[in-house]
């Protein structure tokens, strides 16, 4: 609300945070941040203790961000608007973080029951696309997380090629990457009906009455 009281979100859209787990004292990144709600929740769950960058490709939409975030009291320790494919390029090669967050752009699958016109804008050509530009996104975030740190992977697609596809692919090609999505699904409030094929987990839209979603818990061998 206006106030800066509440934030309203769907159910489901919370519970990457929750899996990311960020503790007060770490540094968290949010790739593409706006309009805000995880980022939100990232800095309720640290009490506003340690570092928070965040970033989204849109500079309209980051400006956005940064009103809001100052309407909620979220102290933000850098807000950048930076092309997220690139972004360990513009952050440096020095700067890691013990908790990322990857909300990526998809299909949007699991929120039709909310935007039914998404079966009318996209075309199954439109799934490769998606997938290639997340992958390269999980690669170039990667590259940003400390060792012994922990990534979310996370979307709104209900479809395997953006999901399970696209991190078992790179969990392929990346020995020090492990999937540890089940310990953290383990720590999450009340008994969800996951749907497991692959790695990570996927929640049906429609279930609990909330969004299709998709999540995967990513860490980094020290």
């Amino acid at each position: 609300l206006e106030d800066g009281r509440v934030y309203l979100q769907n159910a489901s859209s919370l519970l990457p945070v929750a899996a990311l787990d960020p503790q007060p004292g770490d540094r968290v990144l949010d790739v593409a941040a706006a309009p805000g709600g995880k980022a939100f929740h990232i800095a309720a769950r640290t009490g506003n203790e340690g570092e928070l960058w965040l970033n989204d490709g849109n500079p309209q939409r980051a400006a956005h961000l940064g009103e809001l975030a100052q309407v909620y009291g979220v102290r933000v320790t850098r807000l950048t608007s930076h092309p997220a494919q690139y972004l360990d390029k513009y952050l440096g090669a020095g700067e890691t973080f013990d908790r990322i967050l990857l909300d990526v752009p998809c299909s949007g699958t699991g929120v039709i029951r909310r935007h039914p016109d998404i079966k009318l804008l996209r075309r199954a050509d439109d799934i490769g696309r998606f997938a290639a530009q997340q992958a390269a996104l999980l690669r170039s975030c990667w590259g940003l997380l400390a060792p012994g740190g922990r990534l979310v992977y996370a979307s709104c697609s209900v479809l395997s090629a953006e999901n399970a596809g696209v991190v078992g692919s790179f969990l392929a090609g990346k020995p020090a990457a492990v999937d540890s999505t089940e310990s953290a699904r383990l720590s999450l409030p009340g008994a969800l009906p996951w749907r497991i094929s692959g790695p990570g987990s996927a929640l049906p839209s429609g279930a609990a009455d909330a969004d299709g979603f998709y999540y995967a818990c990513l860490e980094k061998r020290a």
